[in-house]
């Protein structure tokens, strides 16, 4: 067992869960037999059970909660972060769990189900999955649906050390490059908080405002100086943004 420091910590304060979960790197977050098999990539037992009549698109309690509301997920978000999960065991890439992902798609799992206004679109760009993210798009997946703090798939993505990857995925795919969270961050705004030089260098070709005011009056500038992280990255965005906006 393994307390949640990263990938499912990260999506569940997503959704508001503010407790810590812990999960066996066998079995997952849930312990229903769907989804279990679903974790252990274990194809033939998810197709046995889907034709058994379980739904693929069925919202189930995760083993933990915040003190109160119910968390829930869905199959195929259990697939995504299952991918994740084998990629950080293994220290590589999963094609196993690429093959799930696509397997339940294939069987009618829907690419845009909102799970507490947290969809696989939203699971893959947190991550970072541009393979994933690829799979979701070519099923028809909505690109700009919010979850709860009003992050679109590709404000998500430019928080990512793989963002413009991703972000060009998405924009490719229709994705508001304008789009703004509920504190009125944008995507060059919250690329510079993370130090994302590449990201933000993108986004602001793609056409993304780089000067923007949010609702608490901070500036791009002033997210990057927010985190006290002095790697690299920093300088570069500061000196890129000043260039562009002047010493806001």
């Amino acid at each position: 067992m393994r307390l949640i420091k990263s990938t499912l910590f990260f999506v569940l304060a997503t959704v508001q869960a503010w407790g810590y979960c812990s999960y066996s790197s066998k079995t997952g977050p849930v312990k229903a037999p769907l989804m279990v098999a679903i974790w252990q990539g274990d194809i033939e037992t998810v197709a046995k059970l889907l034709n058994s009549g379980m739904a693929v698109n069925a919202l189930v309690p995760l083993d933990c909660h915040d003190g109160g509301k119910p968390l829930l997920t869905s199959p195929l978000l259990n697939a995504i972060l299952a991918k994740d999960a084998l990629r950080f065991h293994t220290h590589g890439h999963s094609v196993h769990g690429q093959e799930m992902v696509e397997f339940l798609l294939d069987h009618g799992a829907d690419p845009s189900l909102l799970v507490q206004n947290f969809g696989p679109l939203h699971m893959a760009a947190s991550l970072g999955d541009l393979d994933s993210i690829k799979a979701l798009l070519k099923h028809g997946a909505r690109v700009d649906d919010r979850n709860e703090g009003g992050e679109t798939a590709l404000l998500m993505a430019a928080q990512r050390e793989n963002g413009p990857a991703v972000i060009q995925e998405l924009v490719a795919a229709g994705a508001d490059i304008h789009a703004l969270n509920d504190l009125g961050d944008n995507a060059v705004m919250l690329a510079a908080w993370q130090h994302h030089f590449d990201a933000v260098k993108l986004l602001v070709e793609l056409g993304v405002y780089p000067c923007l005011i949010n609702y608490e009056l901070e500036t791009a500038i002033d997210k990057a100086n927010s985190n006290l992280n002095e790697d690299p990255g920093k300088r570069e965005i500061i000196a890129f943004l000043q260039e562009k906006c002047g010493h806001q």
